[in-house]
């Protein structure tokens, strides 16, 4: 169960990233402790926990959804975004 305080820090965090209603069960289930350790959209995909660690890693720091798709010796890289100042805000962190 997610508790007072941190629920409207949770609630940001879905709108902000744009999970869907499984995502966010998931992760409601992974903080109470009883649920997997990845990601939903990984357990679709079968992505190692070496690709959802680094998609989490990345989300953290842009605030938004990230996803990773293997693809031979390279691979694309989705970010999502709601609006022109979420893209923008990316823009400013990648010229850093």
């Amino acid at each position: 169960m997610i508790c007072l305080a941190s629920s409207s820090w949770f609630a940001k965090q879905i709108i902000e990233r744009g999970y869907n209603v499984r995502q966010v069960e998931a992760i409601a289930q992974e903080r109470a402790g009883g649920g997997r350790s990845r990601s939903p959209r990984a357990s679709r995909r079968g992505k190692d926990a070496d690709t959802v660690a680094f998609e989490k890693r990345l989300s953290d720091v842009l605030g938004l959804q990230v996803s990773l798709d293997a693809r031979g010796d390279g691979g694309v890289l989705h970010i999502r975004y709601r609006n022109l100042e979420q893209l923008e805000a990316v823009a400013r962190k990648l010229e850093r």
